[in-house]
Parts: structure tokens; sequence; C-alpha cells
């Protein structure tokens, strides 16, 4: 479950009462209404606040805010990642846009390969192995499962075109966390390629926007990503830094996705790796849309 505003989660506990809770994280994400991060971590702890002493929580061992939070639950707790029982090591992407790792569980190794791109869909399938731990799910069947996973739509999918372009789908949504995680694949992914991005505004992010969007410049500075398109109002912060940096590159900014689609077409070569991201309302689907029609 998502939470935007204060309060949501209650309502969802008044709607069933769970056995077990899971939190991946606590980053900047709905601080509109959360206001900050403390906001967000007082908010998604209530779930497994609600628990008992016969409940579990499944927490991220590499988050210090859940770290702390432990401390004061009920419940038992079962944890993910590094430090803890269930982690995950020898992080790889393929040629095929697939990803690797080794899970171990306790003792208990195996080599898995999740059909999606990027270390954040392994940090969830941690949490997930987590889950099916606390079922005394075995190894063969986690790792069954994990291998049928099906990607969503827009979320960080991989589009290959007729003409060489490679297309980073994840246009769903967009958050500070969630955008450097992207952009860490399309670097993974890209390496001598030429790298695009088409950058939407992240939305809900309150007081804190303004920074935020400024940080993505150098973001994009440190990973030497010189196609960048911004899109949308919040947007131009990051695009202005960029301008005033001694980097050479093009640093266009747009007002709407239609316009972008438009800006991106005299830097498609057939060596390009093109990320597009932003939060659902800049509707940069459009821009996936538009490249798509070349296939």
């Amino acid at each position: 479950m998502g939470v935007e505003y204060e309060g949501e989660m209650d309502f969802y506990l008044w709607l069933a009462k769970p056995n077990i809770g899971v939190i991946t994280n606590i980053s900047q994400t709905h601080t509109l209404y959360l206001k900050n991060i403390e906001g967000v971590l007082k908010e998604k702890s209530k779930l497994v606040k609600s628990l008992n002493s016969k409940d579990y929580a499944v927490l991220n061992h590499d988050d210090p805010k859940l770290l702390e939070l432990a401390l004061s639950l009920a419940a038992q707790t079962s944890w993910f990642g590094n430090g803890s029982s269930i982690f995950a090591s020898d992080i790889s992407i393929d040629n095929e846009l697939q990803t690797h790792f080794l899970l171990t569980i306790n003792n208990d190794s195996a080599k898995i390969t999740l059909p999606v791109l990027g270390k954040h869909f392994v940090d969830n399938a941690l949490a997930a192995a987590a889950v099916a731990s606390v079922f005394n799910v075995p190894l063969n069947l986690i790792k069954a499962g994990f291998e049928d996973f099906k990607p969503p739509d827009h979320r960080l999918q991989a589009i290959s075109l007729a003409n060489g372009i490679l297309v980073l789908d994840d246009s769903y949504n967009s958050n500070p966390l969630a955008l450097r995680s992207a952009l860490n694949v399309l670097n993974a992914v890209a390496r001598s390629r030429r790298k695009i991005v088409v950058l939407g505004d992240m939305l809900e992010l309150g007081d804190e926007e303004i920074v935020a969007h400024q940080e993505v410049a150098n973001w994009l500075l440190n990973l030497d990503i010189k196609d960048v398109i911004g899109v949308g109002c919040l947007s131009r912060y990051f695009i202005d830094l960029l301008k005033k940096s001694d980097r050479f590159g093009n640093f266009i900014w747009m007002e709407d996705a239609k316009k972008a689609s438009i800006a991106l077409e005299p830097l498609l070569t057939s060596d390009s790796v093109v990320l597009v991201k932003g939060s659902r309302v800049m509707k940069l689907d459009y821009v996936v849309e538009k490249l798509a029609a070349k296939k």
C-alpha cells in the first residue's frame, strides 16, 4: 500500500488487520502532504506498529530509520538486505537486459534471473523472499516465482527499436530515490552508447521540491549525461543549473510531453539509450509511444 497523506494508513488498517507488514524503505516521496521524511516514516510505521507479538514486520536492513523503528515494535522482525540473513550479492545486468543476482536465505543460496532492470527490483525481490521465508516457502519455489515474474508496463521497461535505439520506459512515476536508481540503470546499460534522458517533474514533494530538482543536475553531471530534456515547470531548475555548468551538452527545457518528443528527434542516433521518467501527471508515456512507433 502506498500512502500519500497523514491518516491514510489508519484508513487501510481499519479496512484490514494484517499479520505481516512490509516496509521497503523510507524515502523522499509524497512530502507535499507528509511534510518531510520524518512524516513519511511516521505514517508508514503505523503499519508495523499495529502488529502484535505473533505477527511479523518485514523490514529493509539497509535503511537506518527502519533499524531504529524496529526497537519499538512488538512484532517479530524479519530483515532483508545487507547485514541480514536474506541478502543479494553478485548483482549484474546482462546483454538481454535481465538482472542477475545470488539470493541467500540463511545458509542456502540460489542464482536468480529477473526479467527486469535494476537493483531496486532486487531490493523488492528480497522483501518478497523475506515474506516467503516467514511462510517457510522453500528456496526453489521462491526462485521459480521470481523467474516467472511479469514486469509491469512503464516501470523501467526496456523497448528495443529496429533502428538500434533502446528505450527505458520509466514513465509511470518519479521521486528522487527512484530517479537515482533509474539513472544508475541507464549508466550500467548504456556503457559507451549515447545516453539521453527525458525527465519530467517529480511532484508532491512540497517544500522540498526545488532543492530536490536542483540536486538532479549534480546526478546528471556525475554520470556524464550530456543530452537532457527537462519537462515541466520544476524541471527548469536542473536544466538551468546544467546550462550554467562548465559541461558541453544539449540541455533543453520543454513545457510538455509533446514538445519534448519533438525536441528529442534531432538528438537520436542508432546507438542511443533513452531514459524517459517523470511523475504520471507529466504524461511522458506519450514520448515513449512516439519512439515505439519507430519499432
